[in-house]
This record gives C-alpha cells, structure tokens and sequence, in this order.
C-alpha cells in the first residue's frame, strides 16, 4: 500500500489550519482557537477539562488556548459554584459577537470539501473516518 492514511489527514489538516488562519485573521482569532469557540457556542460553561475531552486535545493545550482567548476578552473563567477547584469558561459579549462571523468560516471549509469532493464522497468519507474513530474508541488500552 503507498498510500498512507496519516499522512493525507495531516495535509488535510493543515490546510484547514490555513484556510481558517487566513480567513479569521481579521477578527483577531486563529485555528488553534476555533475548537474551544465552536464548542462554546454549542454549549456554554464546559469545564477545560469537558474541553479538552471534547476536542480530543490534551489539557496543556486547553489551558494555553482558554488563557489566550481571556487575555484577547473573548472569553471568561468563573469558578464552579459546587467546585471552587473547577472552572467554567463562558463566551464574553465578544465572543458571542464574533459568532456571527467564525461559525460561517467554519461551515464553509466543510462545504469547500464537500463541493471539491462531491457530496456523495464527502459524506461517505466522513462516515467512514467516524467509523474508524468509533473502533479507536471501542480498543482497550494498549
């Protein structure tokens, strides 16, 4: 086989990166950061740890991004009111703002492929991926 599944993911993904980078600039945001938002525009008042599990990120890489997304106002911290070990992170009026102009950047990477791609393969490509993530899952651990 010369065709290396890794390898065309991590192409895949950097263009992604750039896509995003080159089209959020203007708003201050950038790809590293667009996980933690769009995960908080679905739900507010996840922990760091519930974002680190919902990205499949480590939680260093949580803490840099959520500190970074605090500093630019976009996001706060609040301690848990049953767990003042706990933080919650809920979007500022900032970040609600920029919801209007990130989700559409965001659904248009998606909708580029699709176009590129077909949508039949698209969505074939996509159900197969979460196939194989579903079987990662599902394997104890080595």
């Amino acid at each position: 086989m010369n065709t290396s599944l890794g390898r065309l993911i991590a192409i895949l993904h950097r263009n992604k990166q750039m896509y995003l980078n080159a089209r959020l600039k203007a708003y201050g945001i950038t790809s590293a950061e667009v996980g933690i938002l769009m995960s908080l525009y679905r739900k507010e008042g996840r922990t760091q740890e519930e974002l680190s599990q919902w990205l499949h990120i480590d939680k260093a890489a949580t803490t840099r991004t959520v500190h970074t997304l605090e500093e630019k106002g976009i996001i706060i911290r609040k301690h848990d009111d049953r767990d003042r070990r706990c933080n919650r992170i809920y979007l500022t009026e900032k970040g609600k703002a920029l919801e209007s102009s990130v989700v559409p950047v965001v659904r248009g990477w998606s909708e580029h492929i699709s176009k590129l791609a077909g949508e039949d393969t698209y969505n074939r490509l996509c159900s197969d991926l979460e196939s194989i993530f579903t079987a990662l899952k599902e394997e104890p651990a080595q």
